[in-house]
C-alpha cells in the first residue's frame, strides 16, 4: 500500500484497471481486461468511475462527453489494452507462470478430486481463481510495462515507472507480495530485465490517496487517471466483445456503438494500443518469441 506522496517530475504514472475483476474464472466464458494509462489534462476532469455513474443514460452521457473532449485535443493519453478470454490463452499463461514458481517460493497446491483447489504461501491461501489472477497479472503488468518504458524513454524526461494498481481481492497486501515473488521466478523475470534495458525503474504499488491543489488524502480511485483508465477498459472490452458489456450492463447496441467510439477517438491519435492475446496473430508472435528466448537460454548455458 503506498501512503499520500508527491509525484517526482521525472516520475512517469500509470494507472493499471483490471476488468472485470482481477481474477480467472476457468468456468466463465467472459472476457478479461488489462488497461494501463497515462495522461494529461488542460481541462477540469469531472468525471466518476463507470461504476458509479449511476444509470445507464448518464453512463452515456459520460462516454459522449469524454470522446468529445479527447476529439478537441484537451486530454494527451497513452493506453495499452490486453484482452483475452478467461478460460483461453489466459488461464495457460497463468498455468505456465505457477507452475514454474510455486515451489520455488514455498507454496503449495490444496488439491481436491485431482484438481487444484487453492494456493497456500506464507500463511495466506489463495483461492485458485485468485491465484490465476495474481499470475496473469504479473505477466500482464511486464508487457505494459515494456510499452511505457519504451514511451519513458521516447519522452526523454522520465527516470522513474509507478504502476498504480487498485486492491487486489481478499488481501491486498498478500495478493501483491505473491505477485512479486511470482515475476521475480518465472519467465516475467526475463521480461522485466529486458524492460530495465530502457534506463527507467518500476515501481509497483496500490495508491490510498493522493494530493491535489484543493484537498488532501484523495482516495486512490478518486485520481484522473485512475478514472480515465476505468472508463477506457470498458470501452476495449466492448470493441472486442460487445456482447459481454451488452450483458454485463444492460446496454443497447448504440450504447455499445459510443463506447467503441470512445476507444476509436484515443486509437485515432495512434496512442491507444489493444491487443487481443487470443487472435492468432498475436499467439504466432508469442510462440516466435518464446523460441528466441529458449534459444538464448540454451546458447547462454553453453558458453
Amino acid at each position: 500500500m503506498m501512503s499520500t506522496r508527491k509525484i517526482d517530475q521525472n516520475e512517469l504514472v500509470v494507472f493499471i484497471d483490471a476488468k472485470p475483476a482481477e481474477i480467472i474464472d476457468v468456468t466463465k466464458d467472459i472476457f478479461l481486461c488489462f488497461t494501463g494509462v497515462t495522461a494529461s489534462f488542460n481541462v477540469p476532469f469531472e468525471y466518476k468511475q463507470f461504476k458509479k455513474t449511476r444509470s445507464n443514460w448518464r453512463k452515456i452521457r459520460t462516454v459522449t462527453k469524454l470522446k468529445k473532449q479527447i476529439q478537441d485535443g484537451h486530454f494527451d493519453i497513452k493506453a495499452i489494452s490486453l484482452v483475452g478470454k478467461m478460460n483461453g490463452h489466459y488461464v495457460r499463461w497463468a498455468c505456465d507462470s505457477l507452475n514454474h514458481a510455486y515451489t520455488k517460493i514455498g507454496a503449495e497446491w490444496t488439491i481436491e478430486n485431482d484438481q487444484p483447489k487453492s494456493l497456500s504461501w506464507k500463511g495466506h491461501i489463495f483461492e485458485l481463481k485468485h491465484a490465476l489472477g495474481i499470475s496473469i497479472y504479473s505477466s500482464m503488468l511486464a508487457i505494459i510495462g515494456l510499452r511505457f518504458a519504451i514511451f519513458a524513454k521516447n519522452q526523454q524526461k522520465y527516470e522513474k515507472l509507478l504502476f498504480v494498481l487498485d486492491n487486489l481481492p481478499i488481501d491486498s497486501a498478500a495478493g501483491m507480495e505473491l505477485m512479486k515473488a511470482i515475476s521475480m521466478t518465472s519467465d516475467n523475470l526475463e521480461m522485466w530485465k529486458r524492460n530495465l534495458e530502457y534506463e527507467v525503474t518500476f515501481q509497483i504499488a496500490n495508491l490510498a490517496s493522493y494530493s491535489n491543489e484543493h484537498i488532501i488524502n484523495v482516495p486512490g480511485k478518486e485520481h484522473p487517471i485512475g478514472i480515465l483508465s476505468d472508463w477506457l477498459s470498458v470501452s476495449s472490452l466492448a470493441k472486442i466483445n460487445p456482447k459481454q458489456v451488452k450483458v454485463e450492463s444492460g446496454f443497447s447496441d448504440k450504447d455499445i456503438d459510443r463506447f467503441v467510439e470512445l476507444w476509436e477517438a484515443v486509437n485515432s491519435r495512434r496512442s491507444f494500443d489493444l491487443i487481443n492475446v487470443d487472435d492468432p496473430e498475436v499467439i504466432n508472435k508469442v510462440k516466435a518469441n518464446e523460441k528466441k528466448r529458449t534459444t538464448r537460454v540454451k546458447d547462454d548455458k553453453t558458453t
